[in-house]
């Protein structure tokens, strides 16, 4: 979402004045004035919404199992991948990247069959585990990009200061591992699963995971400012990327907020795609082939 090195040059100040009055930004900022207005002019029973979301069918035992369930399928893509991969000769960034590609959306389904295995045997509906209702969806999908444009300010100005901090202190930008790979040429096949991976399955199977299973165990166990602080801090931490270490750890805390206020897992997973999806536009625009460097 933000390029450091753009504003690297820029005192703070300077930088998050420029951040504050670009125009999209200004049109997000409306939107949360809007909200807030909204929020004084009905109310929210808080009270209420915690209930529902401590009510939720996802206790420690539930949580761990699945956990475990995860890991031992994380370990075995990974030493398959990694067994396999070695015994390739002269391996490609194209391989490399049909690997990640595979692998990824293996641990999505992962993530997606096991908590459909869990809910069965439990006799439990998607909209009693999640609040995920056929007829509540497209008003729930609006208040997830409605909840975009709101975080939008908020995660844009700690993401451009925790970037100007890192490059200060001699870290300079590093993208994901994805993002790298799409900044290399690539054929198209594997620039759609890159893409898909990034708007579709990420963003429901870990907020599945990480909103839908672990944010009622977290408020139960800790409260709600805790439980959605201590959930975010996990959430940064698992994606193992210093650099977006603090705008993953404020979009986490906006996914929650989603979450709680919607009841419905619709919102949250709306939020997420809406995040990459921007960012890889914003990628695609800055690095095509007219702006000079070629994807």
């Amino acid at each position: 979402m933000i390029d450091a090195l753009e504003f690297g040059a820029l005192p703070l100040a300077r930088a998050l004045s420029a951040f504050f009055t670009n125009p999209l930004v200004l049109i997000c900022l409306l939107v949360d004035a809007l909200v807030i207005l909204r929020l004084a002019q009905y109310g929210l029973n808080g009270g209420r919404l915690v209930a529902r979301m401590r009510s939720r069918p996802w206790p420690l035992r539930e949580a761990a199992r699945l956990v475990l369930a995860l890991t031992a399928a994380v370990l075995a893509v990974r030493l398959s991948v990694s067994f396999l991969f070695h015994l390739e000769t002269g391996g490609t960034a194209r391989r490399e990247a049909l690997w990640v590609i595979g692998q990824t959306l293996f641990l999505h389904a992962c993530v997606v069959m096991l908590i459909a295995g869990r809910l069965r045997p439990r006799r439990l509906t998607w909209r009693e585990a999640f609040g995920l209702e056929r007829r509540r969806a497209w008003p729930d999908a609006r208040r997830g990009a409605v909840g975009y444009l709101a975080a939008v300010p908020a995660v844009g100005a700690l993401a451009l200061t925790w970037s100007l901090f890192l490059v200060r202190v001699g870290l300079p930008p590093e993208p994901q591992l994805v993002v790298r790979m799409l900044m290399e040429p690539q054929p198209a096949g594997v620039r759609f699963g890159m893409i898909a991976i990034a708007v579709v399955t990420a963003p429901v199977a870990e907020e599945l995971l990480f909103r839908g299973v672990g944010l009622p165990l977290f408020i139960r166990r800790f409260g709600v400012l805790p439980g959605i602080t201590l959930l975010s801090l996990l959430f940064a931490a698992v994606h193992f990327h210093l650099f977006s270490w603090v705008p993953l750890f404020a979009m986490a805390w906006a996914f929650s907020l989603a979450y709680l206020y919607s009841g419905s897992i619709v919102a949250p997973i709306v939020m997420h795609a809406l995040f990459n999806g921007v960012s890889l536009a914003i990628l695609f625009a800055v690095h095509a082939p007219g702006a000079g460097a070629a994807l």
